[in-house]
């Protein structure tokens, strides 16, 4: 049995999950439905107009399809949702590629990348930090949160092509090297690897104790190889060598930041 058939089947015992609704949407995707997919969005937002997440993907369907103005009019609802949200004045949405964000000249005094770096890959890896450069105002800061390894290596093969293909894990190194090379002033590192490899057994807790409703969305396969995945990773980070690393930068010297870290975590 498909994926589709699992989540229709699934939808009806729980007609009212929007997670279900939007799964099924990016599954249309996926095999070329978008009008499917699309109807199934517009649902979601008539019913839920604060499901942030439909907009974006809606939007860029309706891009793809060459409905410019109708994506921008659903990008314009998303920002409607964050306005009741009380988060309008923080939140930007926006359907382009962070690289076109940079040669567009746009500049900011803060950036912010949160698991993103893992899937640039080593090649592009200057590529990254050439668009920090160009974005990042003068005296700016910078902070990039990555999954990291001890040690280069080649994505595992079984990762790569089940789990997140195309990913690759960087090394301390790799980051630290690039930030001289572009003259960033690194100003703090930090090494979350506890508080990962907690919450991915707090993942796996999760996903285990909803081991029918993941058999019936997906199969048994599905759930062995994502069991296998979380807590393996969770060994890793505890007893491996895998890191959640953060790391603070300034472009250029930055000498009135405050003396101690405690300005990061507010």
């Amino acid at each position: 049995m498909d994926r589709i058939t699992k989540l229709k089947e699934f939808l009806q015992a729980n007609p009212g999950d929007n997670f279900l609704k939007h799964a099924l949407a990016l599954e249309y995707i996926k095999i070329g439905d978008d009008a499917a997919a699309r109807t199934i969005f517009e649902e979601i937002l008539t019913l839920d107009p604060a499901y942030i997440g439909s907009y974006y993907h809606l939007a860029k369907l309706l891009e793809r399809t060459g409905e410019t103005d109708m994506a921008i009019q659903w990008y314009e609802k998303g920002m409607e949702a964050a306005k009741k949200a009380g988060v309008d004045k923080q939140v930007k949405f926006e359907l382009l590629n962070y690289q076109d964000l940079a040669e567009r000249g746009d500049q900011f005094d803060r950036i912010v990348s949160v698991g993103m770096f893992e899937h640039v890959g080593k090649r592009n890896q200057p590529k990254y930090f050439k668009a920090i450069d160009k974005m990042l105002k003068p005296q700016g800061l910078s902070v990039l949160h990555t999954i990291s390894h001890t040690h280069e290596t080649a994505t595992d093969p079984w990762i790569d092509k089940y789990i997140f293909p195309g990913g690759y894990l960087p090394t301390i190194n790799q980051v630290t090297s690039q930030l001289a090379h572009f003259h960033f002033h690194l100003i703090d590192y930090e090494n979350l690897r506890m508080h990962y490899a907690m919450t991915l057994d707090e993942w796996l807790r999760r996903f285990e104790l909803h081991k029918e409703q993941v058999l019936n969305m997906y199969d048994e396969r599905f759930y062995r190889m994502w069991r296998l995945y979380l807590a393996s990773s969770s060994a890793a980070f505890r007893y491996g060598d895998l890191s959640l690393s953060q790391f603070v930068f300034t472009k250029g010297q930055k000498n009135d930041l405050p003396l101690t870290r405690e300005f990061l975590y507010k």
